[in-house]
């Protein structure tokens, strides 16, 4: 079992390759050469998707007041 660091360290990683997905994903082009690369099981649209639902939902609630 993973120790409590290591799973924060390792979220950590996961949530700095999202946001690096972002920016690749609001800055990619139509372009032929454009090419999306999903090199880990973490990064599928899939769950960038589910994470950026996540944020929505979250920031959604924390406009009710």
């Amino acid at each position: 079992m993973e120790s409590a660091p290591a799973r924060w360290r390792r979220r950590l990683d996961i949530d700095k390759r999202l946001q690096a997905a972002v920016q690749s994903f609001l800055m990619a082009t139509n372009s032929p050469k454009t090419k999306i690369a999903q090199p880990l099981p973490d990064l599928t649209f899939h769950r960038f998707v589910a994470a950026l639902q996540g944020h929505v939902v979250t920031f959604l609630g924390s406009q009710k007041t």
